[in-house]
This record gives C-alpha cells, sequence and structure tokens, in this order.
C-alpha cells in the first residue's frame, strides 16, 4: 500500500464512522459515499483491524466499536 492510498483511507475513516452510528452493510455504505463495494469492503477490512469498527453477521452489517459504557451524544 503507498502512502496516497493510506492518506484517503484516514480521511475517508471519519465519514465511515459517521455513517455507522447504526449498523450499516458495506453496499449501503458504497452507496452514500459513492464507491465501488469493493473499495468499501477494503476500508471496513481495514477498520475492523485496527478495532475501529465492529462485523456484525446474519445480516453482515457494520458498526462503531466502542465500549458498552460509553454513551455518545453526538
Amino acid at each position: 500500500m503507498d502512502i496516497h492510498s493510506q492518506d484517503i483511507y484516514q480521511a475517508v475513516l471519519p465519514i465511515i464512522l459517521n455513517h455507522l452510528q447504526q449498523p450499516k452493510d458495506a453496499k449501503s455504505l458504497a452507496e452514500c459515499l459513492n464507491v465501488r463495494l469493493s473499495q468499501m469492503q477494503d476500508w471496513l477490512n481495514k477498520a475492523v483491524n485496527e478495532g475501529m469498527v465492529r462485523k456484525i453477521n446474519k445480516p453482515v452489517t457494520y458498526v462503531i466499536n466502542q465500549p458498552t459504557t460509553q454513551l455518545s451524544l453526538l
């Protein structure tokens, strides 16, 4: 991975997290951000690996990974 793709991921991560206030699937996120599904899946996988996002199965959706004791008012 080159430095530019890392920069793009860092730029788009806050936007992805903002959309994941409620669970969403990769296809919906890709449509919201007007990117290819495969690109969104790459970003989501990276966010899951970093512990920023949690993947939920049945159906497969993604949500922000935050401690259950933390409440967000945003």
